[in-house]
């Protein structure tokens, strides 16, 4: 845990400015929901669908994202996807130590992006919220980082800039899920990191949670790239996010049709027992 603890000892004057009180998060039994990914490993891995399933098309969705300058390609079929490097490992944080490190690692790069850090610490201890906080290792180093919040009685944070279409998702009988403090660590192979981060977002948001829309704040100049790689789709006009003090775009995604896409990579992969034949 030193990797967390170095990142964490830094922070806590932030924490303290908060005004929280220390002791164990009432969010969700984090604990229990990091056990319950890690055992459930095997059995996904054996069906073929979820553990490795799910690695291998959000490595194909990313692999497909172009580099500066270079041209747009499509999304690779199952069998062109370059095996994920094991290396790279996102769990559930279940420490105060690993939140604290998340939300350093936001901190510092929405500082250098220059938008406002100001809420990142209270929003990451809003014990009113339920969420899931992801985080990566490689090697030992911390590098990226996302979190996952679930309605309830406190609604979601976007619904501060965004209150209308969350309404109305609600009123639908839609199951919400905002992705948020989405960090990578400089000097990274950011497409290994946010593959991982969003296999694992898929698991915990639709495989645990039901989730059916998925929701997003994102600069602008960012939408045409999540528009791109997954289908989001516009739900709000462009506004200021009080948060971060930046003009943001609402994106949202029906899940649903993240799962047909996901099918149908599944579909075109080498047969685990045609490969051992």
């Amino acid at each position: 845990m030193a990797v967390f603890g170095s990142l964490a000892a830094g922070f806590r004057q932030r924490v303290s400015q908060a005004g929280r009180a220390p002791g164990k998060t009432t969010w969700i039994d984090l604990q229990t929901m990091n056990q319950t990914i890690t055992s459930a490993g095997p059995c996904i891995a054996s069906s073929g669908l979820m553990h490795a399933g799910s690695a291998g098309f959000f490595h194909g969705v990313f692999d497909a994202a172009p580099m500066v300058g270079a041209p747009e390609r499509g999304l690779p079929s199952a069998r062109e996807v370059r095996p994920h490097d094991a290396a790279v490992r996102t769990t559930v944080a279940t420490s105060r130590e690993q939140q604290l490190a998340a939300a350093a690692l936001v901190c510092e790069r929405y500082e250098w992006r220059g938008y406002s850090t100001g809420s990142i610490v209270s929003d990451a201890l809003d014990t009113r919220r339920p969420a899931t906080t992801l985080v990566t290792e490689s090697q030992g180093h911390f590098v990226g980082t996302m979190t996952l919040g679930f309605d309830g009685p406190a609604g979601l944070w976007l619904e501060h800039t965004y209150p209308e279409p969350v309404a109305a998702a609600r009123a639908a009988g839609r199951v919400l899920v905002e992705l948020t403090r989405l960090a990578v660590a400089p000097g990274q192979d950011s497409r290994g990191v946010l593959a991982s981060l969003f296999a694992t977002a898929y698991r915990v948001g639709r495989l645990d949670h039901g989730a059916t829309d998925l929701y997003i704040e994102v600069n602008p100049r960012h939408a045409p790239v999540y528009s791109r790689l997954f289908g989001f789709v516009p739900a709000s006009g462009l506004r200021v996010c009080g948060r971060v003090k930046a003009p943001a775009v609402l994106l949202c995604l029906d899940i649903v049709g993240l799962d047909a896409r996901m099918s149908q990579f599944m579909e075109a992969a080498p047969s685990p027992l045609a490969a051992a034949a």
